[in-house]
């Protein structure tokens, strides 16, 4: 039996269905054996007392050939025992894994979070094939994961030098490169990526994360200049393009950018609308948000965050829409992408937490940006979790973000289960919730927004502020969203007077929201429009 390191409880939650692909990935029609075919081609013929003799001799090694060329099954993992760590033992020639084959399963089992079971079987294959890219890459993700970046950077850049061009190991090295402080030559990577594969608009979003100063922003923006001269680009790269300008503060094209992704949309929707005829709904797209805490992630999440904050002594609270959800909803907010904690200024040690985060295994830090003091982290089963240091100014407590800052009367905290577990939150949740989301709370409002409706916002760059109202527009746009195209038109009146062909679209978003209105409640339109949630996060 061989025995494969890790601990017990990641092994057991990955092994059955693990071992389920495993063996639906397995079934393969099985060739036929050659012997048969060779008996079709062949007339029977009585063999002499010679070729009598030798017969069994040939059906033997067709029969050889066969078995050599059937299908390899897939590994019995029910018959693996799992111990506590320790060095992996050379495989013996029965256990072999065709990683290749399987490389998809494996993919989508490290980020789930299982890479405890996945990995010891990818240094086991390493162990006999020393120059298998797919392993490499593999276990370099696996390393990556657990914020081990000098590991995932050496699998990964010896994986890139046996293999042919690999779009997420080249994303996941640049991350790893990133990871040990070693920025610029991610931003190098990438650079010379995009420039080999400019359609590729996962690397501009990549490269835009990084950028930190004017002199990072430089080349991109030329890049992107130059490719948008040549030829129309994807809306993606737009958007990754004005984001990065964000970052460098260059506000005038970030705003030209969406003023051209608007403009075209406003055209096209006018188009479609003309068609359609004039009683006729322009039915919502399905842009339904994926819920990324649904199935107790976030709780997983949360757990391993205060298991990491235990072990350096950092007491946190739960906050903002975090506690909204388990405060109004019992559990977290339908369509929520992270869960928020607060940290009050006295306990607040940046490097310290950040630290704690990388060493628990289970947590990578992610860029914010150039502005907020905030952390943000990713736990392994893909669960964004914002950390914000609450801090004292005057009689109040503030905490702060990319665009604005919240203020908070001082108030005690008090214990919360999830679950099995205990957290802190505000005491009065009542007074924080309606500072926050205002008297209303307990109605769920899925337009709610965090910089123009929060009873307690304090607008602290207006340039960002308005990128963001853009940002929204078009995202109602894309989504066939009329409330939120109609709630951001109005958002700045100012963007009327600038640019008077929002009037049209705005003439548009009324006119389908009338159509919507007329709808029964039962109507496909009408549920869709219907809110499910609240805003809660605070960026």
């Amino acid at each position: 039996m061989l025995k494969i390191s890790g601990t017990q409880p990641a092994a057991e939650k990955a092994d059955t269905p693990l071992l389920a692909a495993l063996k639906k990935k397995s079934k393969v029609k099985k060739k036929k054996p050659a012997a048969k075919k060779t008996a079709k081609k062949t007339p029977a013929k009585a063999p002499t007392a010679r070729k009598a003799k030798s017969a069994p001799g040939k059906k033997a090694k067709v029969a050889k050939a066969a078995v050599k060329t059937a299908p390899k099954p897939a590994p019995a993992l029910r018959d693996v025992e799992v111990v506590p760590a320790q060095p992996v033992a050379k495989p013996t020639p029965a256990y072999r894994l065709p990683v290749n084959k399987y490389a998809p399963v494996y993919a989508q089992y490290i980020e789930d979070g299982h890479y405890q079971a996945i990995e010891p079987v990818l240094r086991a294959r390493l162990m006999e094939e020393p120059q298998d890219a797919k392993a490499l890459t593999l276990l370099g993700r696996c390393r990556l994961r657990q914020s081990d970046y000098a590991a995932a950077v050496r699998y990964l850049t010896e994986a890139e030098l046996i293999s042919d061009y690999d779009k997420q190991a080249r994303r996941d090295l640049a991350e790893a490169l990133d990871g040990m402080g070693r920025a610029d030559e991610a931003r190098a990577l990438l650079m010379r990526t995009i420039r080999f594969k400019p359609t590729t608009w996962e690397f501009y979003w990549d490269y835009a994360r990084l950028v930190e100063k004017p002199e990072d922003y430089a080349p991109f923006r030329d890049h992107c200049m130059d490719l948008r001269a040549e030829k129309p680009v994807s809306a993606a790269i737009d958007r990754a393009f004005a984001r990065a300008a964000t970052f460098a503060d260059d506000f005038e094209t970030a705003f030209a950018i969406y003023r051209n992704l608007v403009a075209k949309g406003t055209n096209t929707l006018t188009a479609q609308a003309k068609a359609a005829g004039a009683d006729t709904l322009l039915e919502p797209a399905d842009k339904t948000k994926k819920n990324d805490l649904a199935g107790g992630k976030g709780e997983v999440c949360l757990k391993a965050f205060k298991a990491a904050m235990a072990s350096v002594d950092v007491p946190f609270f739960l906050m903002a829409g975090t506690v909204l959800g388990y405060i109004r909803d019992g559990k977290l907010l339908t369509g929520d992408k992270d869960v928020d904690v607060g940290v009050f200024e006295k306990d607040y040690d940046k490097p310290k937490i950040e630290a704690a985060l990388r060493e628990s295994g289970e947590f990578q830090i992610r860029r914010v940006d150039n502005h907020a003091d905030r952390i943000r982290a990713i736990h392994s089963n893909g669960v964004w979790i914002d950390v914000f240091p609450y801090f004292t100014e005057g009689h109040r407590t503030w905490h702060a973000g990319t665009v604005a800052r919240w203020w908070h009367e001082p108030f005690d905290l008090a214990p919360y289960m999830v679950e099995d577990t205990e957290f802190m939150i505000p005491a009065d949740t009542d007074a924080y919730l309606a500072e926050n989301y205002g008297p209303d709370w307990r109605i769920p409002n899925a337009l709610f927004d965090v910089y123009n409706d929060a009873p307690n916002a304090e607008i602290m760059r207006p340039d960002f502020l308005r990128y963001q109202i853009w940002r929204k527009i078009h995202e109602g746009m894309t989504s066939r969203n009329w409330q939120k195209v109609q709630k951001y038109l109005g958002a700045d009146p100012e963007l009327l007077q600038e640019n008077p062909w929002l009037i049209r679209l705005g003439a548009l978003a009324d006119h389908q929201i009338s159509l919507m209105a007329a709808q029964t409640p039962e109507s496909p339109a009408a549920s869709a429009a219907a809110p499910v949630g609240q805003g809660g996060g605070q960026a």
